[in-house]
């Protein structure tokens, strides 16, 4: 005797099924807009206009950094450090190094995004642990070198 599928279940799945549908019209269509504006853009940067842009884009707070200069920074301050810190102290310490304020809380939380992200890719960088919920990172060149 083969399984029922119930009636509220299948009607549900129907459902599912339509907006899946509606979904792809809207992709599709999002698409073709999207081109458009390009070539909307494309004339009025030809005529002399700003460039404009896209709806619902929101732009990345811009960094204050130049390229690998966080990787520089963390480098410095690990080297320099008598004992493993916490990803909010490296990041506190790369923005005195810079001479930024370490006042505004969206800034350091901005900084401590870049910091971590370094952190993670770079393989001169060792996890020692956790204060807490804090990860400590120190340099694996230098612990490697420490007597225990």
């Amino acid at each position: 005797m083969p399984d029922t599928i119930p009636p509220s279940v299948n009607a549900l799945l129907k459902l599912r099924e339509k907006l899946c549908s509606e979904l792809r019209s809207l992709g599709i269509r999002e698409r073709a807009l999207r081109a458009k504006l390009v070539q909307v853009d494309g004339v009025l940067r030809m005529l002399g206009e700003a460039d404009p842009e896209f709806p619902g884009r929101r732009k990345r707070p811009a960094s204050p950094f130049a390229k690998r200069e966080v990787k520089r920074r963390i480098l410095d301050v690990l080297r320099d450090a008598p004992q493993p810190l916490t990803t909010s102290q490296v990041a506190i310490r790369v923005m005195e190094a810079r001479g930024l304020s370490t006042d505004d809380p969206g800034a350091v939380k901005l900084v401590q995004k870049a910091v971590v992200a370094v952190l993670r890719r770079g393989v001169e960088f060792v996890d020692v642990g956790r204060d807490g919920r804090a990860k400590r990172w120190g340099l694996a060149a230098i612990l490697n070198e420490r007597p225990d």
